[in-house]
Parts: C-alpha cells; sequence; structure tokens
C-alpha cells in the first residue's frame, strides 16, 4: 500500500500519470478517428444499400400499379359496357360496369378497391362492403379533385384510412381516355409488401422516411422524423448524398423513376452504441499498465521512501510539550538527520519548560499585585478620620475605626498566601471596610445584605466584595458636590453550579458611551480609553484576577441607567479551580 504522506511518491506517481495519460489520449483519438471514418464508411455503404433496395422496392410497387390501370382501361368490354351506359343510362348496365371492376377486383389479391369517375360525374366501383367508405374518403382529398382537371397522376402516401381492416394501402389516381373520353381512375392496391420491405431498411439502422414529389411524406419507420421536408434535399443537385446535424446522419437517395425521396437516419446515440466495445478496450488498456506501474512503485516506497516519509511525518506532527521523537535506524544520512532532530524536539522542549516556569511565576506576581492593590488615598482618608475623632474625644469610634482599618489591611496582605475564601469570611471583612465609610460620609450610604444562607460556606476569590463596594462609593454615589450618598445592595445565590455575586448602587448612573468603553476595556486592555473610564480601574482589577484564576469559565456583566444607578453581576463555579492549591504557592 503506497502511503498518503509519502510526498515523494506522490509527486512520481502524478508525474508519471501525466505523461501515460497523455500518450494514453493521443493514441486514443487516433484510434477513434481512425474508427469513426471506418464506421461511417461502413454505415455509408450500408445505407446506401439499403436505400437502393427501397428505391427498388418502391419502384416495382408503383409499376405494378400503372400497369394494373393500363390493364384495366385496355379492356374492350369495360370499354364497350361504359359506352353501353352512357347511350343508355339504365341501372341495369350502370352495375354491370361494377361488377366487371369488381370481377378485375377480385382477380388479383392484392387490389383492395377500384373506381372510374367519368365527366358528368358518374362514378363506377368494384362492388365491396367498403366501396361506399373509402370513394367517399378518395373524394375528399385534394389530389382527387386536382386531377379531375389536369390530366396527370399521383401515388398516395401508404395510408390505412377507409377500409374497416385498416391494412396499409396506396391509391394511385390517373386520368385515362376511354371511348374518345377522360376518365379518372382510381386504384387501391394492398402496401404490406412495400411496407415490410421499407421496414427492414429501418431496422437495419434506424429510421427510414419516404417523399413523393410532392413533398409528401409517403411512409416513415418507425416513427415520423422530418416535420416538413428537409431543405438539403431541395438544395442537393446530387441524388445520392448525406447531411450532418445535432441528431444524426442523413443518408438520401433521389428515385428519378419513381419521383420519390428516400432518407435513410442513424442517431449518434445508436453510433454510440457500437462504440460501447471499444471504449471498454480503451478502458482495460489504460488500467493494466497503470496498475503494473504502481505494482511497480510499491515496493520502491517502502525500501527507498518510506523513511524519509516517516521523518517528515514526525517533523509535520511534533509540537511543544511532546515526547522526543524516535530515531529511525537506517544507516544512512535519514538516520543521521533523524538523530539531530531527535536532539533538537529534547532542546525544545527544555526550552520551552523553562519559559513556561518564568511566565507562570511572572503570572503569579501580577496576580499578587492586583490583589494586594490598596489605594494610598484610602489610609490617608482613614487616619484623617481617625485624627478627628481624637480631637473630639470620641475614643470608642476611634478604637471601632481604628479595628476596621486593621483588618481590612490584614486581609489585603492576606491575599497573598490564601487565593479563595468563604463567602461569610468575605462578607464580614466587607462590612469593617463599611464601618471606615460610614464615618467618612456620616452614615449618608445605606447598604443592604441579601444572601443566601446556603452560600456562605461556599469559596470565592478573597478581596473580591470590597473593590466592587468601593466602585459604588466612589462611583456610582459620588454627588457633583463631592458629597457621597444614598443605597448600596449586595445579593448573593446560588444557581445552575454558579455563584452569583450582584452589587447594585441607585446613583447616578453610567453614560451608554462610557459603559460601551468600561467593557471594550475589559476585553482589551490594551484600548486607549477615556478618562472616565480610567475611572473604574477598580472593576478592571477585579475582571483580571477572575480572569486569571477561572480562565474562560465565569462572566462579568455591568448594567447601567443614567440617573438609576449601575448594577455589577459576576457568575463564579461553585467549585474554585483544581489548580487553587497551585496558586496558593
Amino acid at each position: 500500500m503506497i502511503h498518503s504522506y509519502s510526498r515523494l511518491t506522490q509527486k512520481l506517481s502524478r508525474r508519471f500519470l501525466f505523461i501515460y495519460t497523455i500518450l494514453f489520449v493521443f493514441l486514443s483519438v487516433i484510434i477513434l478517428i481512425g474508427s469513426v471514418c471506418l464506421l461511417f464508411f461502413q454505415t455509408r455503404q450500408t445505407a446506401e444499400n439499403q436505400l437502393s433496395l427501397a428505391a427498388e422496392s418502391i419502384t416495382s410497387y408503383q409499376k405494378e400499379l400503372r400497369d394494373k390501370t393500363y390493364l384495366l382501361t385496355a379492356s374492350h368490354e369495360l370499354a364497350e359496357m361504359i359506352k353501353n351506359y352512357q347511350q343508355y343510362s339504365t341501372n341495369e348496365n350502370y352495375e354491370k360496369v361494377n361488377l366487371y371492376l369488381s370481377n378485375f377486383q377480385t382477380g388479383d389479391s392484392m387490389l383492395r378497391f377500384i373506381s372510374i369517375r367519368s365527366i358528368d360525374n358518374t362514378v363506377f366501383h368494384s362492388l365491396n362492403s367498403s366501396s361506399t367508405h373509402i370513394q367517399e374518403y378518395l373524394e375528399k382529398q385534394p389530389h382527387y379533385q386536382d386531377l379531375s382537371i389536369h390530366n396527370s397522376s399521383y401515388f398516395s402516401p401508404i395510408l390505412k384510412e377507409g377500409f374497416e381492416n385498416e391494412t396499409p394501402y396506396c391509391y394511385f389516381l390517373s386520368c385515362q381516355p376511354l371511348n374518345g373520353q377522360t376518365f379518372l381512375i382510381a386504384v387501391c392496391y394492398d402496401a404490406q409488401s412495400l411496407v415490410n420491405s421499407l421496414t427492414t431498411a429501418g431496422d437495419t439502422l434506424s429510421n427510414i422516411t419516404v417523399y413523393n414529389n410532392q413533398r409528401e411524406e409517403l411512409f416513415s419507420f418507425p416513427h415520423s422524423f422530418f416535420n416538413k421536408f428537409p431543405i438539403y434535399l431541395e438544395d442537393s443537385s446530387s441524388s445520392v448524398g448525406y447531411h450532418i446535424d445535432k441528431t444524426g446522419l442523413h443518408f438520401y437517395l433521389s428515385g428519378y423513376a419513381t419521383s420519390t425521396y428516400l432518407i435513410e437516419t442513424v442517431f449518434f446515440s445508436v453510433l454510440l452504441k457500437n462504440y460501447f466495445f471499444l471504449f471498454l478496450c480503451l478502458l482495460i488498456l489504460y488500467f493494466i499498465p497503470l496498475a503494473a506501474a504502481l505494482l511497480y512503485l510499491i515496493p520502491v516506497n517502502e525500501k527507498m521512501l518510506h523513511p524519509i516519509a516517516m521523518l517528515a511525518e514526525q517533523i509535520h506532527t511534533f509540537s511543544l510539550g511532546d515526547n522526543a521523537v524516535n530515531i529511525l535506524h537506517t544507516g544512512d544520512e535519514i538516520e543521521d538527520l533523524s538523530l539531530s532532530f531527535h536532539k533538537m524536539t529534547v532542546n525544545i522542549n527544555q526550552q520551552a519548560e523553562t519559559l513556561a516556569r518564568q511566565e507562570r511565576n511572572e503570572a503569579i506576581t501580577y496576580y499578587k499585585l492586583l490583589a494586594t492593590q490598596t489605594d494610598p488615598h484610602f489610609i490617608y482618608n482613614t487616619m484623617n478620620i481617625i485624627n478627628i475623632l481624637a480631637r473630639q474625644g470620641n475614643f470608642n469610634e476611634i478604637i471601632q475605626v481604628n479595628t476596621a482599618l486593621t483588618r481590612v489591611l490584614r486581609e489585603r496582605l492576606n491575599t497573598q498566601n490564601i487565593v479563595f475564601e468563604k463567602i461569610d469570611k468575605e462578607i464580614a471583612a466587607l462590612k469593617q471596610y463599611q464601618t471606615i465609610m460610614d464615618y467618612r460620609y456620616h452614615h449618608q450610604v445605606t447598604f443592604e445584605y441579601d444572601i443566601d444562607p446556603s452560600v456562605l460556606q461556599l469559596v470565592i476569590p478573597k478581596n473580591i466584595l470590597q473593590p466592587l463596594a468601593e466602585n459604588s462609593y466612589y462611583h456610582g454615589l459620588t454627588r457633583e458636590d463631592g458629597s457621597i450618598s444614598g443605597t448600596i445592595g449586595l445579593v448573593i445565590y446560588e444557581m445552575n453550579n454558579e455563584v452569583i455575586i450582584e452589587l447594585s448602587d441607585d446613583g447616578s448612573g453610567i453614560s451608554p458611551e462610557t459603559l460601551s468603553e468600561i467593557k471594550v476595556s475589559l476585553q482589551s486592555p490594551s484600548q486607549i480609553v477615556s478618562e472616565e473610564t480610567t475611572a473604574h480601574i477598580g472593576l478592571e482589577n477585579i475582571y483580571r484576577r477572575v480572569q486569571y484564576l477561572y480562565h474562560d469559565n465565569f462572566s462579568m456583566d455591568i448594567q447601567s441607567t443614567p440617573g438609576y444607578g449601575t448594577t455589577v453581576s459576576l457568575s463564579l463555579p461553585s467549585i474554585p479551580p483544581d489548580s487553587t492549591s497551585e496558586k496558593k504557592r
């Protein structure tokens, strides 16, 4: 089996296949052209022979009809009977003429009907059951009327109408002299033998069509092919020839003796059937050498190209972190290449592991910096509060504020050692921060808690609630005069194995443009944003820390309406990542 990854084998096979196919197509075209020429000449010879036989059949048939007509008009007995009727127009004399015509018809089994029409429109006809119907049919034909005026003759197409048994027949009309007068004689003759002869010619090829000198279709088999008289017959100056169109080959013969045109049609579909065996042979001749060549390439590929293909596959599929590739022992230059690539993969993995360790240490350091980030203004303002309380002599309040500040700072510093903390402890730390803010802003901010008791023992990233609340204090509830007042609400619950944290305020809200910039800055920290957006840096701090811990397994959404407030929603997995212990270090 030829390996699909052997590019050299594929290239060699494609080149061989291309050259082989070009040569084969060239030889096949020569064979096909020769075959087409040979088939054309054979078909033409067959068609001309069939047309000649068909023309002879038509000539013989028409001659027999004329002979019957001349024999009838040469009868002195018939002439005397018609003369007696013209002198004595009695019914008896009329029936004698009809009886004579009937006896004449009976004498030849091929005769179907005979009628004689005089100038005064007296019609004599052979006696049979269908004489009335056939006579009526003949009188309706345009040629029957024309010949009554012009002395000429006419051979009809092969018909079936007019007789009850509907066997094929032809009628021959001619004007003949009797007793010094001209009579129109109609002779209907059985055409089954003629149909059989023409059908045999049509069966040999595809289709045969016969026209008379009035451009009428006399006969067609197996079906009528032409809608009208072919133009190429009118333009042709030769009695024998052929015409080619999109349907096939049309061989024609003009019979001057019978004033007929015979067309033998050979459809291209019939010609293609004759080529089926030739096409089959060509396909066999194409695939046998090809299969033999491929059977030769198989061992060549296995012996010479397979090690190269294996080495190429190793190089193509190797990626950082994969085990070192195996060495191909071939005893030649391929083995040297394989050994060099093996050493290179070992060195690459070692270097990649060193770089990954450095990046990991840098990421941990960055996380700790984010987690312990403290606004110096917050410490300064808190110390200022303690100073004011000391001047006022409020020692109990000093103790409360100092205790709260100590706990807040301790929680910030402990973030370097503890990554996750239970929700109840985080809420306790948030309340210490709230104590400081209440003293600072004279209890103008109401903080409402709605915590589901079932989530108190679940863990979330440490020191994540205070930055959310701090963002609401300084950006949501701050008025234009610098005062802070309003309501902050914290809701925490669990849904679908996720801890949902929602912190909202009823402050001034965020404009749509600024909110859009904030969301862009969270997704793309390098994005250049406005000064107003930069004021919400606490949200980006939270986002980066959560992203470091949970990667893409979290969501953070900000909804705000100017004049009505802002809500920050954070969804975290109920179970922290497995790498928690690793991040603690």
